[in-house]
């Protein structure tokens, strides 16, 4: 009795052992192929549990894993495509463009209805030709960025992309003159001019982040972030433009916003924001204007990372001042809201009928996202 139980027992274990070996093998072979997610309606890929992050953000949100097969450890995993997550937040600020009230008396129920306070007219017509003043909430987004301890000095722009960043140049880190960038101010029109500041807000750079590869003065990769000592106060004033997150950047004219020099007021002595319509320049006559840059461009212009934008026939361009701003579009799915397409990065000059150079958002996205959402 003892010899049969004893082969019984070492069957059994070898069974076992077999089995495991079988489950893990077709585990390993069914890695990385796709499966479907019945709860999320959506394609996933089979991965090790300990690899997917995604699984546990979907169990605190009430989503239970799906495994992959029999294995306990090969999950149906969902991840997040890049720029994904902008997509959400820039969906979710929409809301700023709206509150709720009582619907007319005459009305059958007594729901709230949604009423638009977008402060500009979204079916107006896309912009300037020689530029002009922006209106009062008309481009939330837009920050200044100030230098020097006694005195501040604002000497770049850039945008509003979460409650506590602020995305603009890489060259914008530092002024050769008054040292490194030290404070953003939010919702303001006229920096000069006190009776605008209502919706002002001013908060210290408490940490910056360059993109590893930038290194001044070439101009590849001009692109940093400047991290919030606390959150902004969010409002219709001010309020994060959304990331664009396509490759191909639309047909048509983007608009320059900052408030850089003019020919009402030289040498960086505009103090009210400006915003121009550009057109996109192909980059075979970009690289004719900046090609012998060999200082700023030595491998020439970078048609992946960078973009020209201006004009061939007026006399309109961004300027000293405009550096780290934003060219934008409407964002046409959220309402009252734009769409970053690019940073101010290098000019030859202002208003010489000469394009400028912009380090576009695509390729940095996945950059971007690490920083802003990682808590």
């Amino acid at each position: 009795i003892n010899f049969v139980t004893t082969t019984t027992m070492a069957t059994i274990k070898c069974i076992f052992i077999l089995l495991c070996l079988i489950s893990t093998f077709f585990a390993r072979t069914r890695i990385g192929r796709r499966c479907y997610h019945k709860q999320k309606q959506t394609v996933g890929v089979c991965t090790l549990s300990i690899n997917c992050s995604s699984a546990f953000e979907d169990f605190i949100s009430g989503i239970l894993p799906q495994k992959c097969g029999f294995s306990r450890n090969l999950l149906c995993c969902v991840e997040k495509k890049v720029g994904e997550k902008s997509r959400e937040m820039c969906k979710k600020y929409e809301d700023l463009g709206f509150i709720k009230e009582k619907p007319p008396t005459l009305a059958y129920d007594d729901e709230l209805v949604r009423s638009s306070i977008c402060p500009y007219d979204e079916d107006g017509l896309p912009i300037i030709y020689g530029g002009e003043e922006a209106k009062a909430g008309e481009f939330p987004h837009m920050a200044l960025i100030g230098y020097g301890i006694n005195e501040k000095k604002w000497k770049c722009g850039g945008s509003l992309i979460s409650d506590r960043y602020v995305l603009s140049a890489g060259h914008c880190l530092s002024d050769k003159e008054f040292g490194p960038a030290a404070i953003v101010r939010l919702g303001d029109l006229n920096y000069t001019n006190p009776n605008d500041d209502i919706y002002v807000q001013e908060i210290p750079i408490i940490k910056t982040h360059k993109y590893p590869y930038y290194k001044y003065p070439v101009t590849y990769h001009d692109i940093a972030i400047f991290e919030l000592e606390y959150p902004t106060n969010l409002s219709i004033y001010v309020k994060p433009i959304c990331l664009y997150n396509e490759e191909k950047i639309p047909p048509g004219q983007v608009l320059a916003v900052g408030w850089g020099d003019t020919e009402k007021a030289e040498k960086g002595e505009n103090d009210m924001l400006m915003k121009v319509g550009l057109d996109v320049i192909d980059e075979k006559t970009c690289s004719k204007t900046f090609g012998k840059n060999v200082r700023a461009f030595p491998k020439g212009l970078d048609d992946h990372t960078q973009v020209c934008a201006g004009s061939t026939k007026e006399a309109k361009d961004t300027c000293q001042g405009d550096s780290g701003g934003p060219i934008q579009i409407r964002n046409k799915e959220v309402a009252c809201s734009y769409y970053i397409l690019g940073i101010t990065s290098h000019g030859k000059g202002c208003g010489f009928k000469l394009p400028s150079v912009y380090i576009r958002i695509y390729p940095y996205i996945q950059w971007i996202e690490s920083i802003i959402y990682e808590k």
